[in-house]
């Protein structure tokens, strides 16, 4: 039987901030794959000037249907304008692969 490493990444959400704002979004990781596995968590924005971190990447080793938690933080520009709009997308990569996602999600914030 052949090992394999997939996990979810929950829940989405929406969210308006002011200019200089920020937000952030609790996810749970679960480990749907049969193997141990770490992952590494990335964030990429959408809108210009925007920006987020990650806090809980890498996530410990988790065994299959195990969850960890990460937080990810959005910040809108200062000089943002009513109505801007940004879609931050959650990616997860296994530890130790090529940089091919193992699960993703979309995070939209406007100004």
């Amino acid at each position: 039987v052949a090992a394999v490493t997939s996990a979810d990444l929950s829940p989405g959400g929406r969210r308006n901030l002011d200019a200089g704002g920020n937000v952030s979004f609790s996810h749970t990781i679960t480990n749907t794959g049969s193997t141990t596995t770490a992952f590494r968590v990335e964030a990429a924005d959408s809108g210009a000037d925007w920006a987020s971190s990650v806090a809980g990447s890498p996530t410990r080793a988790l065994a299959p249907g195990e969850t960890a938690s990460i937080t990810v933080q959005v910040t809108a520009p200062a000089d943002g304008e009513p109505g801007d709009a940004n879609t931050t997308t959650v990616r997860l990569f296994a530890e130790g692969t090529t940089p091919s996602p193992t699960s993703a999600a979309s995070r939209a914030c406007s100004a």
